[in-house]
């Protein structure tokens, strides 16, 4: 016969098997030491999880094969990209910003010598060399000079030279102002005028850029580089994730069933025990039951695995695909903390400290140690 007590150190259970045979206590486990058991479990697993994606279901996918293929999909965009000089991109792949470019530009346009002025004038270099328009086309319809040498010049900063077909040249008053700020001599209208030649530097890189990403063969070295990438991505996200799960399956139902005692490790090395209602070790089914709940529960930590390797990106992963149907890690995680909330309001208002998947298991956790055993039986005595 089992009885549920009230002492001073909290419920227990009592197992009475007859007059002459050994009567057992056993302790109810605080809630706050499950709670840091049930951490305990989800760090251990997510750890094991992690590592064995990494060293072997991950590279069973063909990960380290594509990883080549995308490496040699991203060197031919990188020099495709760098061939419109429309970018500066250094050994780590990193781009130059505005204020890098706008200052190699500006040094260019202030250069007398004329190979520099007209090599390095990006913008000119992009849509003469590159694109193979012509140079009466990029003055007319970058710099906004007028179709002839007579006509009205609306620029701020461009005129022609002795023909439409050579490249203009900065204004006298506009190189000799830009060239005063750049050595020192600043002024409200040398202060503008930078400004506002920078505005235009950088707009126009903006348009040009623009107009390079909206190119058929831009699209399609970015494209074959982005099918890469997501393939890797949802190959290692569905790994880890079914690494994931086998994990779990093997840590809160596989153990617990050999052991015939439903326990984890954590459990084990803390000293608690799960029980039936009767007071007994569990059953198979409860081991189950009780073991399924626990891997839906504590799958929170299930989105962090991919997001190490992809940022935020991974939350629309999936961990499982199926035709067009997908779970996303995003909403394992949510549900899973939707479900963890739940369980622990439960076991805060509980009496007995049973969460979901005791109460769905009928199974109870009690604590172990002995000296609050023994404890227990110096308080019945007296």
């Amino acid at each position: 016969m089992v009885e549920i007590m009230e002492n001073n150190y909290g419920t227990s259970i009592e197992e009475k098997r007859g007059e002459k045979g050994p009567s057992l206590h056993l302790l109810q486990a605080k809630k706050t030491r499950r709670m840091f058991g049930a951490i305990i479990d989800m760090c251990i697993v997510t750890l094991a999880g992690m590592i064995l994606s990494a060293v072997a279901a991950i590279p069973l996918t063909g990960f380290n094969e594509m990883n080549t293929q995308a490496y040699v999909e991203f060197e031919e965009m990188r020099a495709l990209f760098e061939a419109t000089k429309l970018y500066k991109i250094d050994e780590e792949g990193n781009a130059a910003g505005d204020d890098e470019m706008y200052a190699d530009y500006l040094t260019a346009k202030l250069s007398s010598d004329a190979e520099v002025y007209v090599n390095d004038d990006v913008l000119m270099y992009y849509y003469v060399e590159n694109q193979e328009q012509s140079v009466a086309y990029f003055n007319r319809e970058i710099l906004g000079l007028p179709e002839a040498i007579d006509g009205e010049n609306a620029s701020p900063f461009w005129q022609y030279g002795d023909d439409v077909n050579e490249p203009a040249l900065l204004k006298a008053d506009v190189k000799d102002q830009l060239a005063l700020h750049l050595a020192g001599t600043t002024s409200e209208s040398t202060s503008a005028l930078y400004a506002n030649f920078k505005t235009f530097f950088v707009d126009s890189m903006k348009e040009a850029r623009t107009h390079f990403s909206d190119l058929a063969t831009t699209i399609a070295a970015y494209d074959e580089y982005a099918v890469i990438i997501l393939a890797m991505m949802e190959r290692s996200a569905i790994a880890a994730g079914i690494t994931f799960i086998v994990v779990s399956i093997i840590f809160y139902i596989v153990l617990p069933l050999i052991k015939k005692d439903g326990r984890t490790l954590a459990k084990r090395v803390m000293g608690m025990t799960v029980v039936g209602m009767d007071g007994e070790k569990p059953k198979p089914g409860s081991i189950i039951i009780r073991g399924v709940l626990e891997i839906i529960t504590f799958s929170l930590t299930l989105v962090f695995v991919p997001f190490l390797n992809w940022g935020y990106s991974s939350f629309d992963l999936p961990i499982l695909r199926i035709g067009d149907f997908a779970i996303t890690y995003l909403s394992i995680g949510l549900a899973s903390f939707a479900i963890s909330l739940v369980s622990l309001i439960v076991m805060a208002i509980s009496s007995d400290a049973r969460s979901i998947h005791d109460f769905a298991a009928h199974t109870m956790v009690y604590d172990t140690n002995m000296w609050k055993t023994s404890k227990i039986n110096e308080d019945l005595n007296k």
